[in-house]
């Protein structure tokens, strides 16, 4: 509905907008040595915004300002709602290693499919790792694979004809996603810190 509504405009005149701001730069610098003078001057702040502004579209700007609460907050209860995932203690009563098979599923079976499988192939030479990542790395990569909702429910609901056993599937899918998120998370993060301690 709301893109429905987003304004179009031509693409803006980079080379123009370009000069614009670089003579906006060019005043500033040229009054840099005044002792009052501390950074950019609101007028030139607020040129720069205005060029800023009709550089990105209308679209970016909304997708800039809305994507995190629509990915973070909007999808999930829509997915949620969706997929009328149950929470109840009942649910899971005498369903217990069936949850547990479908979360190591997801959580360590993937993650270990997906590494072994590149691994297996870069040591029988068929791939090559590239040396712009680690293998840290691409176990967070791997962790965060075993997200799933669609086609995880779509699997469960052809495998489980018994809807007490299709509810505790979706909220195994559902607790197995959030903990997949967070490995995958925890290990890029690793990486990173890695990264910078080894640059530094």
């Amino acid at each position: 509905m709301l893109a429905l509504f987003i304004p179009t405009r031509p693409p803006a005149n980079l080379a123009a907008l370009t000069a614009q701001a670089n003579s906006i730069m060019l005043g500033e610098a040229a009054h840099g040595g005044e002792v009052l003078r501390h950074g950019p001057s609101t007028p030139a702040l607020r040129a720069l915004d205005a060029i800023h502004d009709r550089l990105e579209s209308p679209a970016d700007r909304l997708l800039r300002h809305a994507g995190a609460r629509s990915s973070y907050l909007v999808l999930p209860l829509f997915a949620l709602a969706n997929a009328g995932v149950v929470i109840a203690p009942d649910v899971l009563e005498g369903r217990g290693m069936l949850v547990l098979a479908i979360a190591a599923g997801l959580v360590l079976g993937k993650p270990l499919g997906m590494l072994g499988a590149a691994a297996l192939a870069v040591r029988l030479g068929v791939a090559l790792k590239p040396a712009e990542y680690s293998w840290l790395q691409l176990a967070g990569a791997s962790a965060l694979a075993g997200i799933g909702f669609t086609m995880s429910l779509f699997i469960a609901g052809q495998a489980f004809a018994d809807p007490g056993d299709f509810a505790a599937a979706k909220i195994a899918v559902f607790a197995a996603s959030i903990a997949s998120a967070l490995l995958g998370a925890g290990l890029l993060a690793a990486a990173a810190r890695r990264f910078a301690d080894r640059a530094a």
